[in-house]
């Protein structure tokens, strides 16, 4: 959407499970501090790119690890992912994706953005080791009767829901096609069964990152394991499958869905058992995080 050299090479959009402005969403520039954390002594970024170069995919794993030293880092960002370039012939991008969106200079094609209904049980799995986890929740601003529930809730509209609305709103400014969001709320008894296997907690509750793909595609979380499918979940596959093929299609994805017009109020299409348009999303909790 944001980048010029994907211009003309596709005619719809659509952003499952997050935005260009979710934190996730970018890497940093920190090649010099991965090759101080190998303990190598480097002066330009040249010298670290030679370095990082010769380093298998489990070295650069681990090392990006110890640039991610509190909970927060390690649930939401990544030290590796897209940067904004230096100006360049072969340059992705070259300035900031909020820019380009507010200024309507992103690729205007009907577009279709998300969140998920839960993100705690990511964040859950982002918590690698007890220690961490204990070290966290010892903090002084989570006494006094903090639910963990609460900040598991502010971290996953902070690592998806805050993007979405965002570039929501800047991208309205000068749209000139449709913009559609939806919350996917329906756990499917597929999902529960994927839960179960990961070792969750049985009051894990949502739908999480990445989970409605199993609605699209065959998806295999677990290797070797196959996930029982009922009649319910049949139907939710079916739904889901026409909308995104109306869209594709046409641009216009369900006869309920009507597209983003007010910044001041972002409604969208909750699909769920029964799916219907919802006016502002989740506005409460997404007016916490503006500045």
């Amino acid at each position: 959407i944001v980048s010029p050299t994907a211009k003309g090479l596709f005619h719809k959009a659509i952003a499952q499970s997050g935005s260009v402005l979710n934190p996730w969403a970018w890497g940093q520039r920190n090649g010099l501090q991965l090759a101080e954390k190998l303990g190598k002594k480097v002066t330009c970024e040249k010298e670290a790119l030679t370095l990082l170069r010769g380093l298998s995919d489990d070295q650069l794993y681990e090392t990006s690890l110890l640039l991610t030293d509190d909970f927060m880092n390690m649930a939401v960002h990544r030290s590796f992912g897209p940067v904004i370039e230096k100006p360049n012939p072969t340059a992705f991008l070259c300035e900031d994706p909020a820019l380009i969106l507010a200024t309507g200079r992103y690729n205007q094609v009907p577009q279709i953005l998300a969140g998920k209904a839960d993100y705690s049980w990511n964040v859950k799995l982002a918590a690698e080791s007890k220690t961490l986890w204990q070290k966290t929740f010892s903090q002084p601003y989570y006494k006094d009767g903090v639910q963990k529930s609460g900040v598991f809730e502010q971290i996953g509209d902070g690592g998806f829901y805050v993007g979405v609305s965002e570039s929501t709103k800047l991208a309205l400014k000068n749209a000139k096609q449709p913009i559609y969001l939806y919350k996917f709320s329906y756990q499917a008894d597929m999902v529960k069964q994927m839960y179960k296997l990961m070792r969750l907690p049985e009051s894990t509750a949502g739908v999480a990152h990445g989970m409605d793909g199993n609605f699209l595609f065959p998806c295999r979380w677990i290797p070797g394991v196959e996930l029982e499918v009922n009649a319910e979940d049949v139907k939710a596959i079916h739904s889901v499958v026409e909308i995104w093929t109306n869209f594709a299609y046409t641009g216009n994805p369900h006869t309920q869905w009507e597209p983003v017009t007010d910044p001041e109020n972002l409604k969208y299409l909750d699909i769920d058992k029964e799916t219907q348009m919802r006016n502002q999303l989740l506005k409460e909790r997404l007016d916490v995080w503006e500045i």
